[in-house]
Formats: C-alpha cells, sequence, structure tokens
C-alpha cells in the first residue's frame, strides 16, 4: 500500500491491478494485507491493468499538489499570510489544484453556465463561446453590445461577428493570454470570426450529442 497523496491511496487487489482510491471512498468494510485489498469498490477506475511502480516522483506530485491546495484554502478564508513554509510556493505563482477555483472559472460557472436557458444546446452554445475566448472582459462587452441574453436561438454569426470586430478595431484584447487558440479554416479574414463559424458548425453537427454513444 503506497502513500500517493495524504488523501489518496494507490493499491492493487488480487489480479494485481492497480487503482487509484480515495480515502472517502474506502468503506467500513474495505480491508488491508500486506499492501493488497480484498474488495476495491466497483466505483474505482483502473489506472493500469499490469500494475505500477510509482517512485518518490509521484509522491511528490501529489503532495505538490495538496500544499498548492492547503494555500488556496487559507488564502481564501482570510488567514493572514503567509500561507505556507513551502519556499517555492511562497515566492512564486502557481495555478490552483482545481481549474473550478480559478477566478475566470468562477465567473463562468456563475454567471455563463448557469446564467440563462438550461437546455443542454443553450449551456454548450454559452460555454463554447466564454472558453474560445476565456476572458471576462469580452463576455461582457459582447453582453453590453447585444443587450439581450447571448444564445443559441438568437444567433445571427453577423451580429456577434461584427461586435467583436468592433472590439479588435478599437484595439481590445479579445483573446485571453493564458493559452494560444489557433484559427479554424473557414474562410473568415479575423480569428474571431472562424472560431464563430467554428463554434456554429459544432452545434448544427449536433453538438452535444445527448443520446446514446
Amino acid at each position: 500500500m503506497y502513500p500517493a497523496h495524504p488523501d489518496c491511496l494507490l493499491i492493487t487487489d488480487r489480479n494485481q491491478c492497480t487503482v487509484l482510491i480515495s480515502l472517502r471512498e474506502c468503506q467500513s468494510g474495505l480491508s488491508y494485507r500486506k499492501g493488497n485489498v480484498d474488495t476495491v469498490p466497483k466505483s474505482l477506475q483502473l489506472v493500469h491493468k499490469h500494475g505500477l511502480r510509482p517512485t518518490r516522483v509521484f509522491d511528490t506530485y501529489w503532495r505538490f499538489a495538496a500544499a498548492r491546495q492547503e494555500l488556496f484554502m487559507k488564502r481564501v478564508g482570510g488567514a493572514a499570510p503567509p500561507w505556507t513554509t513551502v519556499p517555492v510556493l511562497a515566492e512564486h505563482r502557481f495555478t490552483n489544484p482545481y481549474r473550478a477555483s480559478d477566478r475566470v472559472s468562477q465567473y463562468l460557472i456563475r454567471n455563463v453556465i448557469y446564467s440563462g436557458e438550461q437546455t443542454p444546446t443553450e449551456i454548450f452554445f454559452r460555454t463554447l463561446l466564454f472558453k474560445i475566448f476565456n476572458r471576462i472582459d469580452t463576455w461582457e462587452y459582447l453582453r453590453g453590445a447585444m443587450r439581450d441574453e447571448i444564445s443559441w436561438e438568437t444567433y445571427n454569426f453577423d451580429r456577434l461577428a461584427s461586435i467583436l470586430d468592433s472590439m479588435f478595431m478599437q484595439r481590445r484584447r479579445i483573446y485571453s493570454a493564458a493559452y494560444i487558440m489557433p484559427s479554424p479554416p473557414f474562410g473568415e479574414p479575423r480569428k474571431h470570426r472562424n472560431h464563430l463559424r467554428l463554434l456554429e458548425y459544432m452545434i448544427r453537427g449536433q453538438a452535444p450529442c445527448t443520446g446514446p454513444a
């Protein structure tokens, strides 16, 4: 039984199948013997059929993630700094272990995903439209310029594209600098226009698929 993370265990069953188990999923009846388990909950996800041989790096990876999460919880909980005794975490900035904890992701969840009609297509449209640019200022500019709810039902390519054109002409940043979004080849003169074409192409191609696989 290998301690991969303060809240997780790496366990091998009788068939030498290695799984990463959350301590929360351990049932009171789960028994351990010589590093193996007699019963593995059905909810566990298989990591490797032939077993893993974790190194110290694996252990360090999870402990580093746990230290970052501990720092985050202290900061948002209002504790006074310093929030960590780990020098590298105290001196440098890192992303949050959970993506949903990020400022932009929190905005997406509160003001985009759960704001508006809650059908699969509308949620998909709003979420992808936001995430393509991944910038709060762009979303709020679109909302202000359209003066009504952003939705696939009322979607008009020329209208939305012209609003983004206006941002571009004002030399306002449309895309987040967090990562690069390549321009898809849909024949439009501007990157943001091609991304709008990509989004409408996906939805007209029946994305998201909500039926049986």
